[in-house]
């Protein structure tokens, strides 16, 4: 799908409607005509790919996604308040082409992008498994059409089931799939993110951040212009230009003669606007994750950050508990399905997060261990 970004401000556009050297309308055919035309020769339209990929050229959005990856990647990975299997702490020495942390990343950042991250599970053992990372686009979900909640998944095209219920229950050397949505909905079963429901804002916050490149790199602002009351033909204005610009380059303070006169250009209040909704465009998009606007530098006033260490705290507080548990909940659960009976009958092997060491609190991994 393509979409078109205007990067023209409406008060620009607005002041050429109104400008005299437009040609006399005769009748409202004519006139909308003619802001066609007007459109057409002043605005810089461009073809933008939409998509959660795309949407990462925001920095906001990047800043987010990364701030999130990055944290649940330096969160240790424990089963019952022990490490993790083997197969699962070192991954690649079971053929998987990715090692824990980045495995995490690519979990992370698919749900955090698409809604849900999909993971290839071989069983390569009574107890071992072998994780691969699957593309979201070889990934097709399909709701089942009886009516009940459920999915059927093909790989590159194939059929595939998800890992049994019982791990003990699936075949060595057969794959599964190992499905991790982000938040389940009516409308998305298969799993859902800001970047996936909220695409038309994102879109929206992507033209704006392209409006804010022409504005200062395309030559919709020019940064100032030379003027004379002079006639001058056309050769001569465009040697003063290139001698101005060749001047400019080479750090020559420039001699104006021949009646020329320097206009500098500012940013109109029209195109300031736009700085103030580049800045609103960035909390919301951390406001849809979860995240502190603080922990990304930017306060709800629009000021710099100054965290006490009490305020720290409460942001850690809100972080984990607005946003990380989102993540780190599904992806514990996901895995869990993989691990082997628990240590007496009954129980069940549990994997998860350990926050300890990042905020001082209790393990999530071992609420309540055994005594040994």
């Amino acid at each position: 799908m393509v979409r078109y970004a205007a990067c023209m401000s409406w008060g620009r556009l607005a002041d050429a409607v109104a400008s005299p050297a437009l040609p006399a309308t005769r009748g409202p055919v004519l006139a909308t005509r003619d802001l066609a035309q007007i459109m057409d020769q002043h605005i810089a339209w461009q073809t933008t790919g939409t998509g959660p990929e795309h949407a990462m050229s925001l920095p906001s959005l990047f800043a987010v996604v990364r701030l999130i990856a990055s944290t649940i990647d330096q969160l240790p990975l424990l089963v019952d308040g022990g490490p993790p299997p083997e197969w699962l702490r070192k991954p690649r020495r079971y053929g998987s082409g990715l090692d824990q942390g980045d495995l995490i990343q690519h979990v992370v950042t698919s749900m955090a992008l698409h809604g849900r991250a999909s993971l290839l599970a071989r069983r390569v053992g009574e107890t071992a498994w072998r994780l691969d990372a699957l593309h979201h686009d070889a990934v097709a979900v399909q709701v089942v059409p009886s009516g009940v909640v459920g999915l059927d998944f093909r790989v590159a095209g194939e059929p595939i089931d998800r890992v049994p219920a019982q791990a003990s229950a699936a075949q060595i050397g057969r794959d599964y799939l190992l499905h991790i949505p982000y938040l389940v909905t009516p409308q998305h079963p298969e799993g859902t993110s800001p970047a996936v429901s909220a695409q038309q804002s994102l879109d929206g916050y992507l033209a704006v951040e392209r409006q804010a490149a022409t504005l200062l790199e395309q030559g919709d602002h020019y940064g100032g212009w030379l003027s004379t009351e002079s006639d001058i033909t056309a050769d001569t204005a465009k040697r003063f230009q290139e001698k101005w610009m060749a001047n400019r380059k080479t750090g020559v303070v420039p001699v104006l003669g021949a009646g020329l006169d320097w206009n500098p250009g500012s940013v109109s209040p029209d195109d300031a606007q736009w700085l103030e909704s580049r800045l609103a465009n960035a909390q919301a998009v951390a406001s849809m994750f979860g995240v502190p606007p603080d922990m990304l530098g930017m306060t709800m006033a629009g000021g710099g950050s100054s965290l006490s260490y009490s305020n720290s705290q409460d942001n850690n507080a809100r972080f984990r508990a607005n946003c990380l548990e989102a993540f780190t909940g599904q992806i514990a659960d996901a895995l869990s399905q993989l691990l082997p009976p628990g240590r007496g009958p009954g129980e069940e092997s549990r994997a998860g997060f350990d926050y300890t060491d990042w905020m001082g609190g209790p393990s999530d991994a071992d609420p309540d261990p055994a005594p040994r």
